[in-house]
């Protein structure tokens, strides 16, 4: 669940790479807590890889916050807080993913970034998705 798939991903039509990520957003949100942040410290890590060009980085992450926000409140918040936890002890991946979620904001459409970011505010954090 991490550089294969962020390569996979990467090389695919808008449309596929969104349905593909959302299917493995879906997955991460079944697995039980412990599996869920394992696996999003794993795809934290593969998103922000340094060999991964800034543009596609970019990319991906305005895509997976895109479906973030498009998730049922309950989903988006359980998400949101599981990638909260599975980068509390990592500080600097925190930062990064952070700052990149931020710079994506404008990019995603607005009603899936306004619930995003209403449910952040809910978290008292920074944008994590």
């Amino acid at each position: 669940m991490g550089p294969e798939f962020v390569k996979e991903i990467s090389n695919l039509p808008a449309a596929m790479r969104k349905q593909m990520m959302k299917g493995r957003v879906d997955q991460l949100l079944a697995l039980p807590e412990e599996g869920r942040q394992e696996a999003i410290r794993g795809l934290a890590a593969a998103f922000l890889d340094p060999k991964i060009k800034e543009s596609v980085r970019e990319e991906l992450i305005a895509t997976r916050t895109e479906i973030v926000g498009e998730l049922s409140e309950d989903r988006r918040r359980t998400f949101m807080m599981s990638v909260m936890q599975a980068l509390k002890d990592d500080p600097d991946t925190a930062k990064t993913n952070r700052s990149v979620v931020e710079k994506v904001l404008p990019k995603v459409p607005s009603e899936a970034r306004t619930a995003f970011m209403e449910t952040m505010k809910g978290l008292s954090g920074p944008p994590q998705g």
